[in-house]
């Protein structure tokens, strides 16, 4: 069998689910010849698509032994980065002939792969690269479009948008990405096809994309029972493959309050980060956005690195990030591990930049490891009024297999969520007065200078005259608020909820 029909043969056996096979299959052939590095490669996918990345990874550096083949190198890369090992992961990618990659999907998981890393600049090279080579391929076209839109170029989005609905007519992603900037003028033709698509849609998640752009559609029509009643559609299409036990989840928050992790400084350790965290929509993209105006502070996204890294040191093999076990567990492992992991990736990304800041919002589980590795750290916490706050997280459209978001798919648990976020940030900014601020959403819009003024200052930072200009000097945005920093320092989101006023309190207020 030729390496061409190999590779044809053992790809439709795993498109068949086929893995034993697939192995035994392999396993005979390597048997019949070790140097096969084709087989070995083969083999890598097997374990991946069996769930053993880290015997992928292996298996990959034995194929890479025998032949450096481009597209095991890149298969490395992503392996590594599922396994939560981004350092690694950009290692591999650099040590990649990039021009040697000439299929569009090489080159669009290239792309995705740079845009996890948080190098939007880079993956936005390779989307449009992908996009030139696969005209006619909706999902890259969408991937291309929707990297237009983290760089700003709205008009270009637009226009991948509707040639990839034109190839692909159902295509949710692009739906989806299409309602978050329709006009009024196209909203209601919209609404239209999109009630046409649903009511043959059968997919969980093609419908909870769907419904969420009719939702945004109703939005723009200013017809909001509507668009509650397609929102509540979206979560329901998805809810019953997401488990999200509330009672467990305030005793987990009350355990980080009343049984803190023992952990010992590392006082060896002057690194002067600065986080942003928060619960999602509650401002955290617009304050990393002002603070990163100063030439001192580089935006480094949102990194995964730091819990990957408490999730390393403490052993545990679930898959689950943050849980109970997780961090008891760490909080006997290698601190000086975690800190010296996680800065190796902080200290790459920041570059030549003084300092870096990192705005995962769910930084917020882990400031009791966060101060104790980096005791020179600045954290923000972001505090929204609850209401605005509710409203926002059920008004977005989460990934059903985010390991941080399965509080979001029942507008109750949103608000019970939101409980247990504020008692850990208002505990932590006690706690850690020099490390931890809170800082008001409302007050920032409200107040502009005079509030970032005062983060300025508690992050050690030079105030910067025109750091309030900065939707001027639109940097890659990959967040859900991507659309909203392009503008100024403005009010518009303050009481957002009363939109949906009766629904919330109806839900809310009852608990």
């Amino acid at each position: 069998m030729t390496h061409s029909t190999l590779r044809q043969h053992i790809q439709q056996l795993l498109r068949q689910q086929a893995l034993p096979q697939a192995h035994g299959e392999l396993v005979k052939r390597l048997q019949h010849n070790p140097k096969d590095h084709l087989a070995w490669s083969l083999m890598a996918e097997v374990n991946a698509q069996a769930g053993d990345l880290t015997k992928a990874v292996k298996l990959l550096d034995k194929a890479l032994e025998l032949s450096k083949q481009p597209e095991d190198v890149l298969n490395r890369g992503k392996f590594l980065y599922l396994l939560g090992r981004s350092g690694e992961c950009l290692q591999t990618l650099q040590a990649l002939d990039k021009n040697s990659l000439t299929e569009a999907g090489q080159l669009d998981t290239l792309a995705n792969l740079y845009s996890r890393l948080g190098d939007y600049h880079s993956a936005h090279i390779y989307h449009l690269r992908a996009a030139a080579r696969a005209p006619d391929n909706a999902d890259i076209l969408v991937n291309a479009a929707i990297s237009h839109n983290i760089m700003a170029a709205n008009n270009k989005a637009k226009e991948l948008l509707q040639r990839a609905l034109q190839i692909a007519p159902n295509h949710y992603r692009a739906h989806y990405a299409l309602a978050e900037q329709s006009s009024t003028a196209e909203a209601q033709a919209h609404i239209k096809q999109l009630t046409a698509l649903l009511a043959q849609e059968q997919n969980a998640i093609a419908r909870q994309h769907l419904f969420h752009a009719k939702a945004l559609e109703h939005e723009q029509l200013g017809e909001y029972d509507e668009a509650f009643i397609a929102f509540s559609n979206s979560k329901e299409a998805v809810a019953r493959n997401i488990h999200f036990d509330a009672a467990k989840h305030s005793a987990f928050c009350q355990q980080l309050i009343s049984t803190p992790p023992q952990l010992i400084s590392q006082r060896d350790n002057d690194a002067e980060a600065v986080f942003v965290a928060g619960m999602p929509r509650s401002g955290t993209t617009l304050v990393a956005q002002l603070l990163c105006q100063s030439p001192h502070l580089a935006p480094l996204g949102e990194l995964q690195d730091l819990p990957q890294a408490v999730k390393r040191i403490s052993g545990q093999s679930s898959t689950a990030i943050v849980t109970p076990e997780v961090i008891s567990q760490a909080s006997k492992g290698d601190l000086a591990a975690l800190a010296q992991d996680y800065l190796s990736r902080y200290t790459g990304l920041k570059g030549d930049t003084e300092r870096g800041c990192d705005k995962l919002p769910f930084n917020f589980y882990y400031i009791d490891f966060i101060v104790h590795a980096l005791p020179k750290v600045k954290i923000v916490l972001m505090l929204r009024a609850k209401e605005d706050t509710c409203i926002a997280n059920f008004r977005q459209a989460y990934q059903v297999h985010s390991p941080f978001h399965h509080y979001s798919f029942k507008l109750t648990h949103i608000a019970t969520f939101y409980d247990d976020y504020e008692r850990l940030a208002r505990h932590f900014a006690a706690k850690y007065p020099n490390n931890v601020i809170l800082q008001s959403y409302e007050d920032l819009v409200s107040e502009g200078e005079r509030a970032l003024r005062h983060l300025y200052d508690f992050c050690h930072l030079p105030w910067q005259d025109d750091c309030l200009e900065f939707y001027t000097r639109p940097d890659a945005c990959a967040t859900a608020s991507k659309l909203q920093i392009r503008r100024p320092l403005n009010k518009a989101s303050i009481d957002f909820w009363r939109h949906y006023q009766t629904q919330y309190e109806a839900l809310v207020d009852t608990l």
